[in-house]
């Protein structure tokens, strides 16, 4: 017998079989309101109240619509508290760092 063993009979010996393009799982694609975030990261980081990404969001012509249908969250108000807390989380706010172990920053100004 001659070719291929793995070749099934009747196909030709020239030509490769078709293997499938493999394709990534939902949930392995990369999370839009991490890439926002990434993106918006020193303004994030700056700001006080989630209100004040809000106002960025909605000046840079983002619709509920559209953040509903990109980012998942209901309102651009949703969306600004979740990369408040997202950033939030990740940068600590060097204005509340104790200024002696055991004091708060608000009783040293007192």
């Amino acid at each position: 017998m001659s070719g291929s063993i793995r070749m099934p009979p009747g196909s030709r010996s020239d030509t490769l079989p078709h293997v499938p393009r493999q394709r990534r799982p939902s949930w392995a694609e990369p999370d839009p309101v991490d890439e926002l975030a990434g993106r918006l990261e020193e303004f994030i980081a700056a700001a006080v109240h989630p209100d004040e990404i809000a106002a960025l969001l909605e000046s840079d012509g983002m619709s509920d619509d559209r953040i509903r249908e990109k980012y998942g969250c209901k309102d651009s108000f949703s969306l600004a508290e979740e990369l408040y807390e997202r950033s939030s989380a990740a940068i600590p706010n060097p204005r509340y760092r104790p200024t002696t172990p055991g004091r708060s920053a608000c009783r040293a100004a007192c």
